[in-house]
């Protein structure tokens, strides 16, 4: 509580108010789970890790969604694990996600829903964006 204590005497000294320590107890929690969490993946078997479009979908408006983007890339980086972009729906979302490290994608942008039948000329015949090409010669 030492560490707690001085965060309330430092907040009442900004602030002149009292600092709400439920509010530091829950934060510290919270945090603690997702390390815990996070340290799981580093076990896990598999191989490739997927961001969800939700996360996708506004990372180039939405700088919060942008950093989480960033970081799980970094993060499967650093953990040796191949990392899946869900939702690319767009050429600029497909561009910054080569940018950051993100090679691999589905979505709209690149393919939309079709029969099985078709995949294999689809396969044979599509070609990434040419920004996209540029970007990952880039790295």
């Amino acid at each position: 509580m030492e560490t707690v204590d001085h965060l309330d005497s430092t907040h009442r000294l900004i602030t002149n108010q009292p600092m709400k320590l439920e509010r530091v107890i829950q934060i510290s929690s919270v945090l603690h789970r997702k390390l815990a969490e996070i340290t799981i993946l580093r076990r896990l078997p598999a191989h490739l890790i997927k961001i969800d479009q939700t996360f996708i979908r506004d990372m180039l408006d939405d700088s919060d969604d942008f950093a989480i983007v960033t970081g799980v890339i970094a993060l499967a980086k650093s953990f040796k694990r191949d990392v899946i972009a869900e939702g690319v729906e767009t050429i600029a979302h497909g561009t910054a996600l080569v940018e950051l490290g993100c090679h691999l994608a589905q979505g709209y942008g690149i393919a939309r829903p079709m029969p099985a039948d078709q995949m294999p000329k689809w396969a044979a015949d599509w070609q990434p964006d040419e920004a996209w090409l540029i970007k990952a010669c880039e790295f």
